[in-house]
Order: structure tokens, then sequence, then C-alpha cells
């Protein structure tokens, strides 16, 4: 490393304390990506005294938080680049300069040699893409966004018990109620060491009680269901905090840091697009440290399923070329369709080529805000009407964990986003109507599944030795082996819970197996022989 570089992150580091301070309302906050090879060291000092400006790492990740996500990235990619890329980025902050004048230094830094990029971050929140005693009634038959077409039949996923489980997802917004009746019993929290500001409307923290009720409301009798109710936990990573003000860089920053392969984020946000119009909102990666940040977690094996926004915005203009020619950050983007069989674009959603898929915009009960009913007076019982990019959004998420939550079960591996954007995209219901603007298809569970049990049996049961019938059965399967190695083998079948129902040693070429006993539903059967191992779904009828 170059000594004039060594210097440069020892200067950075003294600015940086364990607890970086919140700037105020005047400061204005901007990041940059460095090119350390290029960089004028001289120049950027000289701009910080200039404007008596602080720098500090504008990624906070600790050492071992940058290494377990290139190694993750390593394993899912075979590059640690994009993760690299991070140590990069900084954040300059100038103090009590006024906000008419942000442009100046923002040009002066855009325009020195050895800075790729640089943001300014919004030091304001943007707004977002918008059973206890009294008794609450039963919603869920009116929650049929969740049900067949014109819905996205996630009933077919619950009917073979496929619910989420063994995943987790991660919420980037402003806040949520966690007292709320429909999170009484279920494993779902805010950030430990994230204290949501608690002077923010209730049209900001009530958002997140909306976005997540769709995902993970509770499973009761009452109120309504979560479309991925089986999630392993649900964590709100507030955008603006006590602890660290507005910085949505930084609550993206966390949740990648907690996330795990294979598990969802999600954005339910959205930053403002080109034109001066109040309502030109376009997905939050528009802004290139989200995008960055961004990149870095899909190339780790992390989901991210993020709001397209509510801003009428047309990706593939010309004004947007720059944001489009930085190409696939790997996030799944949601745009805003009708609740009617016609899949057609709401007016207001952001569309595109970029766009990958839509759901529903509205008529999506919801828990929180108290516009649809409030039971008893009390807050922890409202529930609301969602709508926009923002019930769109959890709804797509709902579908990725659950298909993740089905491959790992049957694999113990997971799937990409890219790889789960392609089966929502391949096996979704075509977008319809006639207002112009492409936000793709709805997705079909129904469709999704039985694509990925087409993909599996192909992948996992590639085999003309081993036959197994009949399937479906009433009473009996047979499993033959024309190579002879059951001698040498193990059969277990399991249910969709991973209970194993039976289990024998191999010890003839053919197999008899009374399944009698067994419910009807799905189970796996895997045969384990010197050579491999075989998987596959059978049904009991």
């Amino acid at each position: 490393m170059k000594k004039e570089l060594l210097l440069f992150f020892l200067f950075c580091f003294s600015f940086i304390t364990a607890q970086q301070s919140v700037q105020n309302n005047n400061t204005v906050s901007l990041y940059i990506r460095i090119n350390e090879k290029e960089l004028n060291f001289s120049e950027l000092q000289e701009f910080l005294n200039v404007y008596n400006a602080t720098i500090e790492n504008g990624i906070r990740l600790s050492e071992d938080q940058f290494s377990s996500l290139k190694e993750q990235a390593l394993s899912v990619t075979g590059t640690d680049e994009s993760v690299l890329r991070l140590k990069n980025i900084f954040r300059i902050l100038i103090p009590d300069t006024n906000p008419t004048t942000v442009d100046e230094p923002k040009d002066k830094l855009t325009n020195q040699k050895g800075i790729i990029y640089c943001v300014k971050m919004e030091t304001e929140p943007i707004a977002p893409p918008t059973d206890i005693p009294p008794t609450t009634p039963d919603y869920f038959s009116q929650q049929t966004y969740i049900q067949s077409n014109p819905g996205v039949n996630m009933q077919y996923a619950w009917d073979q018990n496929f619910t989420g489980a063994g995943i987790s997802l991660f919420d980037v917004e402003y806040g949520m109620n966690v007292y709320h009746e429909e999170f009484n019993a279920v494993n779902i929290s805010i950030a430990s060491g994230m204290t949501v500001e608690p002077t923010l409307d209730e049209s900001y923290t009530e958002h997140g009680t909306g976005a997540l009720g769709v995902v993970y409301a509770d499973n009761g009798n009452y109120g309504v269901t979560g479309m991925a109710y089986g999630l392993d936990t649900v964590i709100l990573y507030p955008e603006y905090t006590v602890e660290n003000g507005y910085n949505r860089a930084y609550a993206v920053t966390q949740a990648i840091a907690n996330a795990a392969i294979g598990d969802i984020i999600m954005y339910e946000m959205q930053t403002g697009g080109i034109g001066a119009g109040p309502y030109n909102y376009v997905p939050a990666e528009y802004n290139d440290v989200i995008w960055d940040l961004t990149k870095a977690a899909t190339d780790a094996g992390i989901i991210v399923v993020a709001a397209a926004g509510n801003g009428n915005q047309n990706l593939d203009a010309s004004g947007y070329a720059t944001y489009m020619n930085k190409g696939d950050s790997g996030a799944i983007l949601v745009g805003a369709g009708t609740s009617n069989l016609n899949h057609e674009r709401i007016y207001y959603s952001t569309y595109g080529s970029r766009v990958d898929v839509q759901a529903w915009a509205q008529n999506v009960i919801s828990s929180g805000y108290g516009d649809y009913s409030t039971i008893g007076g009390d807050f922890n019982q409202r529930y609301t009407l969602f709508s926009g990019t923002s019930s769109a959004t959890p709804i797509v998420a709902s579908c990725a964990a659950v298909l993740q939550s089905y491959y790992h079960f049957y694999t113990g591996n997971y799937m990409t986003g890219q790889e789960i954007r392609n089966i929502l995209i391949t096996t979704g219901i075509a977008q319809g109507g006639t207002t112009a603007g492409h936000i793709g298809p709805i997705p079909d569970m129904q469709a999704a599944i039985a694509y990925l049990d087409s993909t599996l049996h192909n992948e996992a049961f590639t085999t003309d030795s081993l036959n197994i019938y009949p399937n479906p059965t009433s009473d009996f399967i047979t499993i033959t082996d024309s190579k002879g190695d059951f001698n040498q083998g193990q059969i277990t079948i399991f249910n969709l819970l991973g209970q194993t129902v039976y289990q024998n040693n191999l010890e003839s070429n053919t197999l008899k197996i009374d399944l009698s006993d067994l419910d009807s539903g799905a189970y796996f059967v895997k045969v384990t022989t010197s050579r491999k191992e075989y998987l596959t779904k059978i049904i009991k009828k």
C-alpha cells in the first residue's frame, strides 16, 4: 500500500469513534467512493479544510463482518469484488452549511480525480412507499391476495406445509408496533441498539406494522395471517434512530451484516428520482451507495426484495441511463399492480425493464394504522388496507421466502436472488391491461413450486437404474435398482416437517414399503447408496 494511502486511512480513522456522532438538521452528508490508486489525497485534504468537514468510514462493518461477507460472496459467486468495494466508501459531514449550497461541495468532490461518485444522502426522512380482548374478527377470508389468481396462490404452498421455516427476513424502513396483537406470539423485533426516532409521525412508524403484517402476522383465528408466518425470525432495521439520526446506509449495512446466505432483506423504501416533482419516487438503489450495498449483499447470497417506488417514473428513460448502465444489483424490484385479473400497472407505479415482478397495490388488508378497523379503540388492534409498492413488496418477499424454504428443505442449499427472480418471472401470470409501462408478472406459487419440483427432480434424481412406483400411491410403493447397490445403502422417508416416518437398510434390489398408515400428503424419499444419494417426492393419496 502506498504511504499516502496508509496515511489517508489513518487520517480517516482518527475521526471515527465507538459511537459516531449524529448529524444535526443543518449538516450535509455526502458519500464518496474512491479509487485509491488515482485519488489526489492532498486535494481531498484541502477540501476538508475549506469546508471544516470530517470524514469517516461510510460502511460501518467490523472486520469480522467484512470477512464473513467476503467468504459468503466467494462461496456464492466466486468473487468478493463487490464486498471489497465497500471498503472504499466514505462519508463526509459538512456542518452548518446552508442546504441550498450543497451542490457546490458535491460538484467539487465529483470533479476530483479518483472519486468514482459523490452522492448526497438525505438528512430528512423520505416518505415510505406507503388476539387480545375485545375479540378481533377473523379477516382471513378478505385476504384474497393469498388465494389463487388474481392472488399469488400462497395457499398452495401452505397446503404442503411450507410457510417459510428455516429462513429469516429483515425489513429496512422506519418503524413498527411490536405490541400489535398480530405479533404477540411470533419472533419479531426491532434491531438491538436501534431505537426508532420517537418524533416520527404514525404514517412512518406504522408502515412497518402494515408491511410485516402481510409477511408475518400470527396464524391465529383472529385478524390477518402473514403469508410467510413460519419464518424463523423477522427483524426491523429502522432508518431513523435516536442513536444515528436519519441514516439509511447504516440501516441497510446492519441488515446485511446480520443476514446469512439465503435470508431475505426487504427494502420498504424509495428515493427521489429525476425532475423536481415531490412524487418522483424510484427504487432506493437509485442512490449509488445503496446500489453498492445491495450488490455486495446479493453477491454474498442474501436475497434483496425492493419496492420500485410510487413515482410513475420510466426507468428506461434517458434521464435514468446512468442508473440503468450500472447493471443488475441482484435485487428483485417490485412494481404496483391491480388486484383484479388484469394485473395492470397502477398509474403511480415506477416501471421499466429493470422492474421484475408485480403484486397487489390495493385491497391488501393488514395490521396497523386503523383506517380499516380499530377493535375496542385499542392501538394494538388496528387494521388497514395497505397499498402501493408498500403492499406489493411484502407479498413478493413472502413468495421469495417460502420458495427459498421449499428449496432448502429439499436440497439443504439456498437459491440466489437471481434464481428466485427467474422462477417468479418464468412462472408468473403476465401483466395485462391498457396502462403502459412494464412491471412484470405477478407470482404464481403453484406454478413456481411445480417448476422447482421439476428442476429438483432432474438435479437430485437423475438415474436410469432407480425406479419408485406407483407415484402417487394409495398403500404401497416399490423401489427397484438395477445397479445392485441396495445391499450397501439405506432408505429414509420423511414428511414435510422433516420428521422421519420410515427408515431401513437396503438388503435386496427390490423393496416394497407399506405406506397405508401414513396420512395423505407429500413425502420425500431419500435413497443413499455407495454411488450417490437420491431424493424425490412422492404423494400419498
